[in-house]
């Protein structure tokens, strides 16, 4: 199943912008029901949680530590997303919202199904790593992808093939 990605930061708007559009995305554009063309195709996405602790009375204690949480997607090198992503870190701009979301295609070309969504609120981009195809070799030609790390406050999280919803407030700084 498809996982799509839109980001929103608070000054430079929708950071995925047209990047699901037919005209960038071809085949794996995705206008159909429920998502818009702002929505991105991710190779890959996952967050991690932390635990911080102290360990100066001999045994791990985090009763007064904080829960903090690191959020990556990996997407194609697509249009502007480089250089607003530049743009936000730069200007120490906010994440207002980014939304994943996990799509089960319609077989026969009716409308997309939505299986998960997650919802990640109030946010900073901590880390962009850009990594370009090997430009030598023509199937590489242009082609590449970008991994992005954020953290953020508020995180909601709906899945309805494993029957699994949460939500969490971290104490990350934005």
């Amino acid at each position: 199943m498809p996982v799509y990605v839109k980001i929103d930061s608070g000054n430079f708007g929708t950071i995925t912008q047209k990047t699901g559009s037919k005209d960038v995305a071809g085949r794996n554009s995705n206008t159909t029901s429920p998502l818009s063309e702002d929505y991105c195709l991710t190779f890959d996405w996952g967050y991690e949680f932390h635990q911080p602790h102290n360990d100066s009375f001999g045994a791990a204690d985090h009763s007064q530590a904080a829960l903090e949480s690191v959020v990556w997607v990996k997407v194609p090198m697509y249009h502007s997303i480089p250089a607003l992503l530049l743009n936000v870190m730069a200007g120490k701009d906010n994440i207002k919202e980014m939304d994943v979301v996990e799509v089960d295609r319609a077989a026969t070309g009716g409308s997309n199904k939505t299986t998960m969504v997650s919802t990640f609120k109030d946010g900073i981009v901590t880390d962009l790593k850009l990594e370009q195809g090997d430009q030598r070799n023509p199937d590489e030609k242009g082609r590449g992808h970008i991994i992005v790390k954020m953290k953020f406050q508020d995180i909601t999280y709906d899945d309805k093939v494993i029957n699994v919803s949460g939500h969490l407030d971290t104490t990350n700084a934005s």
